[in-house]
This record gives C-alpha cells, sequence and structure tokens, in this order.
C-alpha cells in the first residue's frame, strides 16, 4: 500500500547503465530461420518481467518513475519490433490495437498517464495489466514459428522506429523525457541485436557505434543532442541492413520508398503516396483554377489556395459566399496534401477526393450542386479530356478524382531540411539544427507535428491522423475559449471537444495566420503560446487540454533558434511549391 503522503515527486535516480558502448560485438549465429530474432523478443519480455517486479515494489513505497519503471519501458521497446507478428496477443494489450482510434492506446501508455497525474491505483491496476501481458508474450515467443525474411524487415523497421524514437514522434513514445530515452535505448538495443541476426559490415558497426555513444551520455532525451544528425543515421542503419538482407537473397519489405534518394528515416518524406498519372494531374491543376465551378463564377479553387502563399490565401478566415453562413475557420495550405491523413480541421473526411466535392457543394464555399459540375465538365475544354481518362462522360466524382491528383502531387521536398534528410551536412545551419533540437525536444512539437511531413499524420504510413486540444482562444491575447468544437462536433465525444487536425508546418513561414480560426498573426506570437502552456497557460478556461500542452520554459535562445528551424529549415526553395512528387 501506499505511504500517507501519497504520490509526490522526488529527485530522478540515474537509470540502469546500458551495455557497454566501447564495442559492438556480434556473436549470433548465422540461422537460416528467425528463430534467434525471436530469442531476442523472448529475452526482452523475461528482463521487462524482471524489471516489472522491482517496479511493482517501488509502487508501494511511490508513484513515480524509478530506474525500474525506466528499465521496463527500455525492455518493452527492445521487445516491440517484434511483438506485433510473433506475440500478436500480448501485443495488443502492451501497445494497443494495431489500428487504433486514438493515441496513447494499451497497458503500457495507461501506466505512463497514471504515473505523469500520481494516481497510485491506476498506475498498479495498468502495472498488473503489463505483467499478465508479459508472461503471455513469454509463451507466444517461445512458442513462434519465426521466418528471417519476415525477421529481416522486422530489424529494418525498427531502424525506421529508431528514427521516430530520436525525434520523440514515435507512437510509443512516453511522456517524461528520461522515459522518452529509455524508450530510444531499447529500440536501439532492438536494433542492435536484430542486425546482428541479419549480418555484419563495417559500415553498420560504425553507424550503431555512433547513435550508442549518443544515447550513452544522456540521463534524459533532452539532453540528447543533434538529433536531426542522429534520425538519419537511424535511416543510414536502415539502408545498411537492407543491404545486408538483399545479399543474403532476403527482399526487405517498406512501408514506402523516401524521396531525393534519402536515407529510410522519419526525416525522408515519401516519394508518392500513390500511383499518380500526369493527365490528371493536369486536368486537375486546369479544373483548379475554373471559376465556373463556384456559384454565379466568383472564384475557383485557386483563389483561396493561391500557390505564392504556399497554397493558403493570408487571410484569417475567406470571405463566404452565402452571407447566412459566414465561414469561421482559416484556409490551410494544400502543400504535402499527400502526407496528410484526414481532411478538414476537424476530420470529418479521410479521402481527399471527398474533399474536393465537399467543397464544391458547400454554399459558403463554391455552392454548387452535382448537376451544375456535371453541366460545366460536360462542355468542352474539359468533355474531351475527361472522355480521354475514363472512357465516359465526367461525373462529379471524376472532378473530385483530378483535383485530389492534383493536390496530391504539390510538395516540391526542396527545403533545407530535405537537403539534409538526403545527405548534405551544410544544409542546415548551427542555430537551425539546435532549433531543431529544441523542436523535438523541450518544445514537444514533433509529438504532434510529426516528421516527416511535420504535421498530424502517424509515419510510416500515414493513415493515422492526430488531434490536439490547444486551448486557442477567439484572439491572441483573450481568455477566451474559441467556441468551435472542432473534432467534438463530428464524434459526439466530450473529449474531442475543441480538438482540431494538427497541419503541416511545412512552408509555415508562408502561410500566416495561424491556427483553426486564423486568430495568431506571427510565428513567434505561436511560440509565445506554446510557451506559456498553451490556452490553460494563458489565462484560457479549458478541461481537456492536451497533456502535452504544457508550459516549456524556454529560454530567449531557444525561443530564437525554434523560430529560425521553422522559419528557414520547412521552407520549399520553389516559390510556388508546385512541382511534382514524384
Amino acid at each position: 500500500m501506499l505511504l500517507a503522503s501519497g504520490c509526490r515527486s522526488h529527485r530522478r535516480e540515474p537509470p540502469a547503465p546500458p551495455p557497454s558502448a566501447s564495442a559492438i560485438t556480434r556473436s549470433a549465429p548465422r540461422s537460416t530461420d528467425g528463430a534467434p530474432l525471436a530469442r531476442i523478443g523472448l529475452r526482452a519480455v523475461l528482463d521487462a518481467q524482471r524489471a516489472s517486479e522491482r517496479f511493482e515494489a517501488d509502487l508501494s513505497v511511490r508513484c513515480s518513475e524509478t530506474p525500474a519503471y525506466l528499465d521496463l519501458r527500455r525492455h518493452v521497446a527492445r521487445a516491440a519490433p517484434f511483438l506485433r507478428p510473433w506475440a500478436a496477443a500480448s501485443a495488443e494489450v502492451l501497445v494497443g490495437p494495431v489500428h487504433a482510434v486514438s493515441e496513447g492506446a494499451g497497458a503500457l501508455a495507461d501506466l505512463d498517464a497514471a504515473l505523469a497525474v500520481g494516481d497510485g491505483e491506476a498506475a498498479r491496476t495498468a502495472l498488473r495489466q503489463i505483467r499478465r501481458a508479459l508472461l503471455l508474450a513469454e509463451q507466444e515467443f517461445s512458442e513462434a514459428r519465426a521466418s528471417l525474411d519476415r525477421g529481416a524487415s522486422l530489424v529494418h523497421a525498427a531502424a525506421y522506429e529508431l528514427s521516430l524514437a530520436l525525434l520523440e514522434a514515435s507512437a510509443a513514445t512516453p511522456a517524461s523525457s528520461p522515459a522518452a530515452l529509455a524508450h530510444a535505448r531499447g529500440t536501439f538495443d532492438a536494433v542492435l541485436d536484430g542486425s546482428a541476426v541479419v549480418g555484419e559490415s563495417a559500415t553498420l558497426t560504425r553507424i550503431l557505434t555512433d547513435l550508442q555513444g549518443a544515447l550513452d551520455q544522456a540521463d534524459s532525451m533532452d539532453q540528447v543532442h543533434e538529433r536531426a544528425r542522429l534520425a538519419r543515421a537511424a535511416g543510414e542503419a536502415a539502408s545498411e541492413i537492407a543491404a545486408l538482407a538483399h545479399a543474403r537473397g532476403i527482399s526487405i519489405r517498406r512501408a514506402y520508398e523516401p524521396r531525393n534518394n534519402a536515407p529510410y528515416s522519419a526525416l525522408a518524406l515519401p516519394a508518392r503516396r500513390a500511383r499518380l498519372d500526369d493527365a490528371r494531374i493536369a486536368l486537375g491543376k486546369r479544373l483548379f483554377s475554373e471559376r465556373r465551378l463556384s456559384r454565379q463564377e466568383r472564384r475557383s479553387c485557386a483563389d483561396c489556395h493561391r500557390p505564392a502563399n504556399a497554397f493558403t490565401d493570408g487571410l484569417r478566415v475567406p470571405p463566404s459566399l452565402d452571407s447566412s453562413a459566414p465561414l469561421t475557420r482559416n484556409t490551410p495550405t494544400l502543400l504535402y496534401a499527400f502526407a496528410s491523413a484526414a481532411q478538414r480541421w476537424d476530420g470529418r473526411l479521410v479521402a481527399p477526393e471527398d474533399q474536393a466535392i465537399s467543397v464544391l457543394h458547400t454554399r459558403a464555399e463554391m455552392g454548387l450542386s452535382t448537376a451544375e459540375i456535371e453541366r460545366v465538365v460536360g462542355e468542352e475544354p474539359y468533355r474531351g479530356a475527361f472522355l480521354t481518362l475514363f472512357g465516359r462522360p465526367p461525373t462529379a466524382a471524376d472532378v473530385g478524382t483530378v483535383l485530389a491528383a492534383y493536390t496530391d502531387s504539390l510538395g516540391p521536398a526542396t527545403s533545407p531540411l530535405d537537403r539534409f534528410a538526403a545527405g548534405d551536412d551544410d544544409a542546415l545551419g548551427a542555430q537551425e539544427r539546435f532549433g531543431f533540437d529544441v523542436f523535438v525536444g523541450k518544445g514537444r512539437c514533433s509529438r504532434c507535428h510529426l516528421p516527416p511531413s511535420f504535421g498530424g499524420a502517424r509515419p510510416p504510413a500515414f493513415q493515422i491522423p492526430i488531434f490536439a486540444v490547444l486551448g486557442v482562444p477567439v484572439q491572441k491575447g483573450s481568455s477566451h475559449l474559441d467556441p468551435d468544437r472542432g473534432r467534438g462536433a463530428i464524434t459526439g465525444r466530450e473529449a474531442d471537444n475543441h480538438a482540431f487536425k494538427t497541419p503541416t508546418l511545412r512552408n509555415i513561414v508562408r502561410t500566416a495566420p495561424y491556427f483553426h480560426n486564423g486568430s495568431f498573426p506571427t510565428l513567434a506570437s505561436v511560440i509565445e503560446f506554446y510557451d506559456k502552456g498553451g490556452g490553460r497557460g494563458s489565462g484560457v478556461a479549458v478541461d481537456n487540454q492536451d497533456p502535452d500542452v504544457r508550459p516549456l520554459k524556454l529560454t530567449e535562445e531557444e525561443r530564437r533558434a525554434l523560430l529560425a528551424f521553422l522559419e528557414r529549415s520547412l521552407t520549399d526553395a520553389d516559390e510556388k511549391g508546385e512541382r511534382s512528387n514524384r
């Protein structure tokens, strides 16, 4: 039972030391099957069981993160790459279902949440669930029929996950900085142990030694520096693992091919989300500027999504075509739409084709019926082009298809960060690198603005959207919460009230004003808002603000560096931002 003093903070003890970084040795047998990889998962689970026993004893005294908790976190992360395929039932309990409907699923996330608020009873409940899941995982790993072909892809994917962990952008990244380091170390352990089974090379040894040295020198993730370089190195490790597997006749499966021949890391954008057809893109581009696709031909898509403004309009909110229904939300950029998992600020739509048609139908935006849309495109100069593409007269759905093809082609990946991701060390200056460290570390920005899109789509599949409650006021400096319910109006869930989709930060310097209601005019004012702790820290009454939005206590140097990173590192060289992503 807990002491009378209850759950209180205490001076953090250093975590147990990781394996020696003086040399990385490999003695794993060269097996023709994946059994050695399953045994890595089994050993990690057994170590996690022992750590959970120690942490259970800790919880009887104090409800906080202890060295045993950090060890538990590390060992579960070490097992994680092998859990889904070879210990699926326990994985669902520990880290949630594969397609969780919300972030932070599973008993491990429940334990983190309980520790964050000092809820001892909830922490003990979550730990009991974790211990039962670990016992089940022991059995599952012992009985697993593991193939080396599948296992090599898992190790390769673990290297990508390591790049996310280094940027605190993994779905499994815990709330505190010491726990985030334990998670990154455990993910590294999985890559280190797993790659020993796949193959050896001097290049991979050098990369892993460098990564291990960076992690060994820190007591928390806030002390890990040069994160962009380390994340890229994790991608280089993934590339080397793929090459070693290929030499053994093993084909590696990956979620996407990186842009610009970059290593497969969380810094590298996908070359394409789906196969893009040049003819559809060209037709969609023509329709994008067609004013006849609006009521009384008053505007086109391009009037609100201007290429010169990174496909925004520079206004707080756009004018409405319906005087009885004013528009209340800021026009978002269309750049990098191919890496977006949800459409509209409230995420009511998923497919970009549906988004395009929705805008055309909405009276306040374009205001055309299906018949009116089809009348416009059923005439020349469009009818022939649609007949060639689809083999029939055009429908409104076809219009959505070609408009979506065009928006999916937007995103040139010519920013300094993209060049750095592809290997150009000089692309980011010292201040921008420091600003990136603030972004992913003390600033906690990457927990919602996920690289490589720096928006709210979980990589590498870009199918899980991220929504957040920030407590945005009606205008900068106000203590009144914006009344827009956002996601809550769609789901009906109280927890979703005032939650909005996390937008991309790419080309953010060109997309002012900011937030869903355009209430903040400058990037500096946005940083100040977050530094204070979001709406709650600014005196706004918001009950369900995202727990990751908390006072940051940035120094003036950190603010300047963060601003420099946002303004310079994420801005594409092409002013129009209009270049195919193929």
